[in-house]
This record gives C-alpha cells, structure tokens and sequence, in this order.
C-alpha cells in the first residue's frame, strides 16, 4: 500500500463485473470454509478484517498466481470476488497501483473506526461470495 491513502471514492471506471483477487494465507486452517457446492470452498469473513482497507488485485491486470506471489513471503491461497459483491454492500474500489503490482486496489468499507476498514457485516457478504480459486496446497 502506498504511503498516503488515495481518496475513498468509488472509481466507476473498476466495472462491476470485474473479478477482484485477495491472498488467503493457508493458516489457521479455519480461513478456509467450504460452501453448499461440493469441492468449492470460501474464505472466511476474518480474511476481510483488517485496520485500513484492504488490498486485492484486479484480474483484468493480474493473475491469481501473480497475486499468491508478489509481496510479503508466505504460502497462500487466492480468493476471488465481483467488484458488485464489494460495491453493493457499501464498500468503495479505488486504484492504488504501485511500481511492483499496477493492478492494486484498494477496499474501502464503513468500519466505525473511520480508518477505511470494512465492517463486520461488509466482511460477511464479501467472504460468503467468495470462492478460492487458487490452491497452495490440498484442497480441503
């Protein structure tokens, strides 16, 4: 994430249709839900808590495998979900590229902390939409 935050305001020109890519580190073994459709699993709502608003990569700019990859070291797997899912639970999309990963967005939700985070209901519907698309080892 860059220094200074961009402005939390919606960026209509991220369309609603486009997939967005947040990592899902393999531990604790409960970030990983699976959902009513046999062999698909979600992340669970934790993975879309943090103290600011939280970093995903568009897919039209990046790949699943580019996004397990790039940043801090670690073993992850990668979920996806519509921009409208993030969009339709109050949540703003903003670009914040950055010179090693131009398809960075930042997430921005309704926290009462007033610091950009989503809160636990936006954290919900994100992570009940999502699904992991990329697997760093066994599926569960």
């Amino acid at each position: 994430m860059s220094e200074e935050l961009p402005p939390d305001v919606d960026d209509p020109s991220i369309p609603d249709e486009e997939f967005l890519y947040r990592r899902i580190p393999l531990q604790p073994a409960d970030n990983i839900q699976p959902t009513e459709v046999e062999g698909e699993c979600r992340p669970s709502s934790g993975n879309f808590r943090s103290d600011g608003p939280l970093s995903v990569d568009r897919s039209s700019l990046t790949t699943p495998g580019q996004t397990r990859d790039r940043g801090r070291p670690g073993i992850f797997h990668v979920a996806q979900v519509q921009a409208k899912v993030a969009r339709q639970c109050g949540c703003r999309l903003v670009k914040d590229p950055m010179l090693d990963n131009p398809a960075h967005i930042l997430m921005f939700g309704n926290h009462d902390s007033g610091a950009g985070a989503l809160n636990g209901k936006q954290a919900k519907v994100v992570a009940r939409a999502a699904r992991i698309v990329l697997w760093s080892g066994p599926p569960l």
